[in-house]
């Protein structure tokens, strides 16, 4: 019951009505409402059952796609035929000829990735981070399965989804903000300290995807982690770097100070005690929260 939306009457409908031979016979006999099945046609419910596969660059020009699904549904909408939930809709199922097709192109996996987060908040099609692979090599950004390579005090570039953000209070009052990343080979720990967290606290804190430059802690043979010194929104810099700005960023990511970023500044609660609470204490990002499961194996954020 993982898609968005859907009911625990609708998953029942859904197993007692088994099995399907098409999308008619689902719309039919489903038991469930358009927008749920939609959903099934966006996330690749269908695929198999029509030949669908959207990792094709190409395809035959009898082939179906998620897109004539999609328009299939709206016509079944605006033309109901009424069918008991028992009985196979004969007319017009068990024929992938049920759905004609419209010519429109198919979806890409990119596009496919983002629905997936935003109606499963997990990933199926491939890592979300797969997109931004060219850019991450360009940069010389490190795979968190590479950190096991790198010296003590090295100054490195880290990458990926956000999957956790702590901020326990220490001794003195001040707060040191724990970031776990996951970028598909696995889970890389920063540690953001005093002296950076007030300028980039606002990025750790509201961005999904983050690059982050810091100086590599060994801490036996197997732990490592990041002493940050900066964090940039993934997305931005995708963007930036489609613009042809690859020299802009490699500059702002090498060399950007945190007393040269504009810091923003909020209240800061004393308590009787003198213990000071951060302003980013509890930020969180704008609109409404989410369920994103992006964790390799053995991440801590799970």
């Amino acid at each position: 019951t993982e898609v968005k939306g859907i009911s625990e009457a609708e998953v029942a409908n859904l197993i007692h009505g088994q099995p399907y031979s098409g999308l008619s016979d689902a719309w039919q006999r489903g038991g469930i409402s358009r927008p749920i099945l939609e959903h099934l046609v966006l996330l690749g419910a269908f695929d198999a059952l029509y030949g669908i596969n959207i990792h094709h660059a190409t395809r035959a020009s009898t082939q179906v796609s998620r897109r004539d699904l999609l328009v299939h549904i709206e016509q079944m909408a605006r033309h109901p035929v009424h069918v008991g939930s028992g009985q196979l809709c004969f007319d017009t199922a068990g024929d992938i000829s049920d759905v004609p097709v419209s010519g429109w192109p198919e979806i890409t996996p990119n596009w496919a990735v983002r629905t997936e987060l935003e109606l499963l908040g997990l990933d199926v099609t491939k890592h979300v981070m797969d997109s931004y692979r060219t850019l991450l090599a360009e940069l010389g950004v490190t795979p968190a399965v590479d950190l096991l390579n790198c010296h003590s005090e090295q100054e490195i570039l880290i990458a990926g989804v956000k999957v956790a953000t702590q901020t326990p209070a220490v001794r003195g009052g001040k707060r040191v903000v724990f970031l776990t990343l996951d970028d598909g080979t696995g889970p890389s720990d920063a540690t953001f300290f005093a002296d950076v967290q007030t300028p980039y606290a606002n990025t750790v804190f509201q961005s999904w995807m983050l690059v982050v430059r810091g100086h590599v802690r060994r801490t036996g043979a197997r732990g490592v982690s990041i002493r940050a010194t900066g964090a940039w929104e993934l997305g931005a810099l995708d963007r930036q770097w489609r613009a042809g700005e690859i020299d802009q960023i490699r500059e702002r990511l090498m060399h950007e100070k945190a007393d040269s970023v504009e810091q923003r500044t909020g209240p800061i609660l004393v308590f009787p005690t003198g213990y000071q609470l951060s302003p980013y204490a509890d930020v969180q990002p704008a609109g409404p929260t989410g369920k994103l499961y992006h964790s390799s194996q053995g991440s801590s954020g799970r």
